[in-house]
């Protein structure tokens, strides 16, 4: 997203990731006795090991999952889906040469993106014609490349997001703690102070965190010295938690904005954060199972895949990847066939197209790129998540 901090880094997740062992994932086999016309390829590209391990290492099983899932109702159209998930690590050179390999070895009908370094193959990937779906939505390629299809907010918009949030829950003062490990994640502090000073609650303090530090005394210190009543951790959802316990060690308890990965269903074991958390989410929450594409994730995630389900494992990054899913299982629906060709032309027949309440309303224009400037919010309220102001997307164009 413009601020393209890195996703969550999940409590406990980096282990297994490890042993799940994410480069190269065989085919999915259709199930006994499914008719096949065919079959759809998808390939997923993320940084499934290396510093966002944790993070976006449980996207990988998930989409998976969702995979699993269509196969077992007879595939899309009749042909069965086959995913191959290659891992660049975040590194920008190993994620072009995988996205060649998908592209021209593999003959990937879409490619799903899940990695912050794809501008390197952006211009490959639409000269092979080649659509690209989310899941992650925080590079400049999901709202400048007309291939790219986001399924939820693009990076752009967050920091006013973030800002109204900010307002919205009576904030006066905001600090931001962002992540170290990525140039990328310094960008988004002046537009954010243009956004936040726009709406009368002026960026105060901001500095970088590693996701790893041993504390964060000092940084809490000065964001409340600096009389911040609102802090933007945007990192690691480990380092968000350390972070807030060190911030309430010193008395400083102020209300935390957070961003798509940010949280986990973890916080709700965290007494720091009880009633202290108002989350943008790009897509509908994470904790909803009030709407019937929710609904339908969480049943076949208990029955394909119930780990993404464990609180250390369940936040953003889980709906993000079933919500891929399901935008790729519609369009291809829509265009009729396993092309990308057919795939493109599914995904321009969708109109303020929710995915039976799973995204935001999704339009894409033919030969223009995509940018969502819709989000959700999302609280810790009680020790339990809520949506108190609706599932209604939130809509407004960034604030420049």
């Amino acid at each position: 997203m413009s601020l393209a901090f890195l996703r969550t880094l999940r409590l406990g997740v980096a282990a297994f990731v490890v042993v799940i062992g994410l480069v190269g994932f065989a085919a999915l086999p259709s199930p006994a006795g499914a008719a096949s016309k065919g079959t759809l390829k998808i390939g997923l590209l993320c940084a499934c090991s290396g510093p966002e391990a944790s993070s976006i290492g449980i996207t990988a099983p998930v989409f998976q999952a969702w995979g699993k899932y269509v196969n077992s109702i007879g595939g899309i159209n009749g042909q069965k889906v086959q995913i191959t998930v290659l891992d660049d690590s975040d590194n920008p050179t190993t994620s072009v040469t995988d996205a060649e390999k998908l592209i021209s070895q593999d003959h990937v009908t879409v490619l799903v993106d899940n990695t912050n370094v794809d501008t390197g193959w952006g211009a490959y990937a639409r000269q092979h014609k080649v659509p690209v779906v989310g899941i992650i939505t925080s590079s400049s390629e999901m709202y400048t490349n007309p291939d790219f299809f986001p399924e939820g907010q693009t990076q752009q918009s967050v920091n006013t997001a973030e800002a109204y949030a900010a307002k919205k829950v009576g904030g006066t003062k905001l600090a931001l703690m962002y992540c170290a490990e990525a140039a990328v994640c310094a960008e988004g502090v002046a537009p954010l102070k243009t956004a936040a000073a726009s709406l009368g609650v002026p960026l105060v303090y901001d500095t970088s965190i590693t996701y790893d530090a041993p504390n964060y005394t000092a940084q809490c210190l000065a964001a409340k010295q600096a009389g911040a009543d609102v802090l933007w951790i945007a990192q690691a959802v480990s380092a968000t938690l350390a972070a807030g316990n060190s911030c309430a060690q010193q008395g400083y308890t102020p209300l935390e904005l957070d961003d798509d990965g940010g949280i986990t269903a973890a916080v709700l074991n965290a007494p720091a954060f009880n009633n202290h958390i108002i989350s943008v989410q790009p897509d509908v929450p994470f904790s909803v199972k009030s709407t019937p594409g929710m609904k339908n994730m969480y049943i076949q995630l208990q029955k394909f895949y119930p780990t993404a389900l464990a609180p250390a494992n369940l936040g953003a990054e889980v709906q993000q990847s079933w919500a891929t899913g399901a935008l790729i299982q519609k369009a291809a629906k829509l265009g009729g066939s396993a092309t990308s060709a057919d795939i493109i032309k599914g995904l321009y027949k969708l109109h303020n197209d929710t995915l039976n309440g799973l995204t935001t309303p999704l339009t894409y224009a033919k030969g223009k790129p995509h940018p969502i400037n819709c989000w959700f919010y999302l609280r810790v309220q009680n020790g339990k998540f809520t949506t108190p102001y609706g599932l209604k997307a939130v809509c407004h164009p960034p604030i420049q």
